[in-house]
């Protein structure tokens, strides 16, 4: 319950403009838990009280769409049906999952009864500067994966991934 308190104060009106953007910030949305970052083709991820958020940033607003397309493809269930108010396209129950992709920004909620809500301060969090991706590595990335004891992937503070030159 402390988890909806801090929504219902900080909710404002949710991101609404179409198009690229910076991203979601891996720290300081309330609520979300410490960071795990999967690849860049999968995001990262976040620990929620009663679930998990998946969020990807994409280059391209066909990366989201085609990220947001394999993650309800992926559900046992079958693909949740659309939905509307969220964001360019979601998809799920509004309660326990949500689908959405915003631009370029995609993320999944899987929650046990407030994912909507979850999915207004998601979206609300999305920001839009500054939108240039990461071109090469820097002294601000949050996360940086090793494979065989070489830096390989960046992440910045907006979820963006950055695959590095071998």
């Amino acid at each position: 319950m402390k988890f909806l308190l801090i929504i219902g104060t900080l909710l404002g009106s949710p991101a609404m403009a179409s198009g690229l953007h910076a991203g979601i910030p891996v720290a300081g949305v309330p609520g979300l838990g410490v960071a795990s970052f999967q690849s860049p083709e999968v995001g990262w991820m976040a620990p929620i009280e009663g679930g998990f958020v998946r969020v990807f940033v994409g280059q391209t607003e066909d990366e989201a769409h085609d990220w947001a397309a394999r993650m309800g493809q992926a559900l046992s269930l079958g693909a949740p049906p659309a939905v509307d108010g969220f964001g360019d396209e979601a998809w799920g129950d509004t309660t326990g999952l949500l689908i959405v992709r915003e631009g370029n920004v995609a993320f999944q909620i899987r929650h046990d009864g407030h994912a909507a809500d979850l999915a207004r301060l998601l979206l609300s969090s999305i920001e839009d500067a500054p939108l240039a991706w990461p071109s090469s590595p820097h002294a601000d990335w949050v996360h940086v994966q090793f494979i065989g004891g070489q830096a390989r992937v960046g992440w910045d503070h907006f979820g963006r991934a950055l695959r590095l030159p071998r």
